[in-house]
C-alpha cells in the first residue's frame, strides 16, 4: 500500500480573550485539481464544561474554488461544535462536528503538547469538500 499527501493546508488564530478567538485557514487538495482552494475565516467560542474537558464552536465563512465542480466559485457558512479532553498532562482527544449546509463535517484525534510551544497531533478529518483524509499536523506559538 502506498500513500501519498494530497493537500496542504495552512491555519491559524488569535486569543481576542479567555473564550474567544479568531481563526483563519487555507487548504488545498491537490489530487483533485492543483487550482482549487478553500479559505475560512470567523470566530470560536470556547470554555470549560469540568475540569479537563472544554466544548467548542466555531462559525466560520468560507470562500472555495474549484472543489465543488470546476471553474465553480461559492462561499458559504460552517458551523461545528467541538470537545476536547485531556486524558494526560501533555495528551489531549478532541472531537468535532457540524455542518457546511451541503455536508456534514466530522473530525476526531489526539494532539500531544511536546513543549510549551510545541503540539503535534494526528486527527481522521472530513470537512465535506475532499471526503476522508488522515490529517498529521504540527503547531507551534510564536509568542
Amino acid at each position: 500500500m502506498q500513500a501519498k499527501p494530497m493537500g496542504l493546508s495552512v491555519d491559524g488564530g488569535r486569543d481576542i480573550n479567555d473564550s474567544l478567538a479568531i481563526l483563519g485557514g487555507l487548504s488545498t487538495n491537490t489530487a483533485e485539481d492543483e487550482s482549487n482552494f478553500d479559505a475560512y475565516i470567523g470566530p470560536q467560542v470556547y470554555g470549560p464544561i469540568t475540569q479537563g474537558i472544554d466544548l467548542n464552536t466555531q462559525l466560520l465563512l468560507h470562500f472555495n474554488k474549484n472543489s465543488y465542480a470546476a471553474g465553480e466559485t461559492k462561499a458559504y457558512v460552517e458551523f461545528n461544535a467541538g470537545i476536547r479532553a485531556w486524558i494526560t498532562q501533555r495528551v489531549e482527544a478532541h472531537v468535532l462536528a457540524g455542518s457546511n449546509g451541503e455536508h456534514s463535517i466530522f473530525t476526531f484525534g489526539a494532539r500531544f503538547h511536546a513543549t510549551d510551544k510545541a503540539v503535534f497531533s494526528v486527527a481522521s478529518k472530513n470537512n465535506g469538500l475532499y471526503g476522508p483524509q488522515l490529517q498529521l499536523s504540527v503547531r507551534y506559538q510564536f509568542k
